[in-house]
């Protein structure tokens, strides 16, 4: 606790004082907020307009469509690397030295000890042992709860006419086809898979595990009606032997000594890179580990240990790059943690233009090609006044229109710009729908018609959906009112600020 705050730059007093003074501060927030509350009429007007549905179609012109068309001259691709040099550079990289602590790797190193590995089966015997396994297979006879004395006779003969057939011999899965009125299972010759307790209904579950396998009994009395139960298969439980499942209490024998070992490392791993920050040899000699190499990566992609972002971050602190110290001890999940060193560093230099010459002749076309598909959605656009005219349109450039989720919930996050600019058109007045265009996140663009908004029926909201949109509106209103409140403060209030300080 008290290095957790030290390396931030506090001290338990301070921070204890901080936590008081941040629990009044929240008392009063909660207080004013909490005076927030919305009305009915308010609540409506807003399931109106989250449930209405428009009607829209829409086209897509693609952002390379006519990228093809243009030509890029080798001066426009120079001039295009000269103006924008960071966008070819090849970034900054490093390698590291570092020392590792895991449990996995400690765990590699043990050998345990016949009396440990005994001592682990018993820990974890109750994990080893295989449940026992009943499968079953039934014919049912319905009979409805409130069916009458001489129904419930009828139906109990026919269950006793089956089981006498069943034991006299006849095939069981026959019997299931032509008698069962359990649809799920009839078609199967009665089978119900594997069965486990709590699976059945009490009497239904009671006959299953108290039977031998290839038994049949019955009739059994459920609330579904009359059962006649044939027991296909029981595995009873089993408990694996030690020599059995050595490889894998070896495993959890290993896993437990070095879990044991890392916790009592962590705190001279941690103590010796913080107190030696100009080299990993002494914390690799004095807990056995060794200083490893990476492979090169830069501040956002690496290999190895370089695919953590913590391990980056930290390779690329000033403490590491610039002032050549160890990192702190950097924690990977709850087993693992590293220290490394700054081993070697490229600078971010341009790649050669005869390099990137070939991506910078695709990016201009690419870039024209999306201005000229915004240019063609403005044009296209233009003029339209009514749905025949959306339609000539269409026709004279060939374009296949497709239909908006009529939902902006149920809109594909790829379509969300469209959907936004949809959902924020003015509703169509006179027969005459709204037209606009949209460039999506591809670089695609898209021109659409709306030409149908139908409200959203607040009534149809059911209560549980009702409340959580009032507790969302709450929430707003009272951050709203407590800002408001802060905003007064600040107006009221004589500030003075020490610029030269800041």
């Amino acid at each position: 606790y008290q290095r957790i705050l030290a390396s931030n730059g506090m001290t338990p007093q301070g921070f204890e004082a901080a936590e008081r003074q941040n629990g009044v501060n929240q008392q009063l927030a909660g207080a004013i907020a909490d005076s927030a509350f919305v009305v009915e009429s308010e609540v409506n007007r807003l399931l109106t307009l989250q449930n209405q549905s428009r009607d829209a179609q829409y086209v897509l012109i693609p952002a390379d469509q006519y990228q093809d068309e243009f030509d890029i001259t080798d001066a426009e691709a120079q001039k295009e690397y000269e103006d924008n040099l960071e966008r070819y550079e090849e970034p900054a990289k490093m390698r590291v030295e570092y020392v590792e602590l895991s449990i996995d790797n400690l765990a590699a190193d043990i050998t345990p000890s016949e009396d440990e590995i005994a001592q682990t089966y018993e820990r974890i015997k109750g994990r080893l042992r295989s449940a026992e396994v009943r499968k079953a297979s039934h014919i049912l006879l319905t009979v409805d709860a409130d069916a009458d004395d001489a129904t419930r006779a009828e139906a109990l003969a026919r269950a006793e006419a089956i089981v006498s057939e069943a034991t006299a011999g006849t095939d069981f899965a026959e019997l299931a086809s032509r008698n069962s009125e359990d649809p799920g299972s009839a078609s199967n010759g009665g089978d119900l898979g594997v069965i486990t307790r709590g699976q059945m209904v009490q009497p239904f579950e009671d006959a299953v595990f108290d039977m031998a396998p290839d038994e049949i009994r019955g009739p059994v009395e459920t609330q579904f009606g009359f059962h006649i139960i044939k027991l296909t298969e029981l595995q009873p439980e089993r408990q694996q032997s030690l020599d059995d499942a050595r490889d894998e209490v070896m495993a959890e024998a290993r896993r437990a000594a070095a879990e044991a070992l890392f916790s009592d490392m962590v705190e001279p791993f941690e103590n010796l890179i913080f107190e030696q920050p100009e080299s990993l040899l002494p914390v690799a000699d004095e807990t056995g580990l060794t200083v490893q190499t990476s492979d090169w990566f830069s501040r956002d992609v690496g290999n190895g240990i370089a695919e953590e972002e913590a391990v980056r971050a930290a390779a690329f602190s000033e403490d590491v790059l610039e002032e050549e110290l160890n990192s702190p001890a950097i924690e990977i999940g709850f087993d693992r943690m590293l220290a490394l060193r700054k081993l070697g560093h490229e600078p971010a230099a341009p790649r050669p233009f005869d390099e990137v010459r070939d991506e910078i002749v695709s990016t201009l076309k690419l870039e024209r090609s999306r201005e000229r598909a915004v240019e063609t959605a403005k044009q296209s656009i233009e003029g339209l006044t009514h749905l025949a005219s959306w339609d000539i349109m269409l026709a004279k450039n060939e374009w296949q229109p497709e239909t908006l989720p009529a939902r902006r919930s149920e809109v594909l996050p790829r379509l969300a710009p469209l959907a936004d600019s949809v959902f924020s058109e003015p509703e169509p007045k006179e027969n005459q729908p709204g037209y606009g265009y949209t460039v999506l996140p591809s670089g695609d663009v898209a021109i659409y018609a709306l030409t149908t908004v139908t409200p959203g029926d607040p009534s149809a909201i059911d209560d549980t959906m009702r409340e959580q949109l009032v507790q969302q509106l709450n929430r707003r209103d009272g951050d709203s009112v407590y800002q408001d409140f802060i905003a007064q403060l600040r107006n009221t209030a004589e500030i003075v600020i020490h610029e030269e300080q800041l």
